[in-house]
């Protein structure tokens, strides 16, 4: 079987020569290097994991507050709580999104950062929204 050429010059190997690196270009063969470990150990992950708890566990507690002070200035319970939560999503996001970035500087990228940036402009827009009184 002859190797067929398009008019581009590529040219297809016959089954036979599948196996054997071809002399132009890239060898098929790359050298075995060892993946790249992160050089946060799993106790940078568990205390990472630890500090956002932490957090969030204190951003709920801020979110009660806030809520209990949009009552006092005479805006309406359902509307107060939901602009406590829009408070906690904001907050919650923006932390994880500081953890991530503190923990390993790979995390800051597009696919990362937007979720918690969409995330936070909807939580920002919650309480505007929610504690205006109209």
């Amino acid at each position: 079987m002859a190797q067929e050429t398009n008019p581009s010059g590529f040219k297809l190997p016959t089954p036979d020569q599948q196996d054997k690196p071809t002399g132009g270009g890239s060898s098929t063969t790359q050298p075995s290097t060892p993946p790249e470990q992160s050089p946060y150990g799993p106790r940078d992950m568990i205390v990472a994991g630890g500090i956002l708890v932490t957090l969030i566990i204190a951003f709920f507690f801020v979110k009660n507050a806030f809520a209990d002070s949009l009552v006092e200035k005479k805006i309406y319970p359902n509307k107060a709580n939901m602009a406590g939560w829009g408070l906690f999503i904001f907050l919650a996001s923006a932390a994880v999104a500081g953890v991530l970035t503190a923990l390993n500087s790979g995390f800051v990228s597009f696919i990362y950062m937007l979720p918690l940036a969409i995330a936070a402009g909807v939580g920002l827009f919650l309480t505007y929204r929610n504690s205006r009184n109209q």
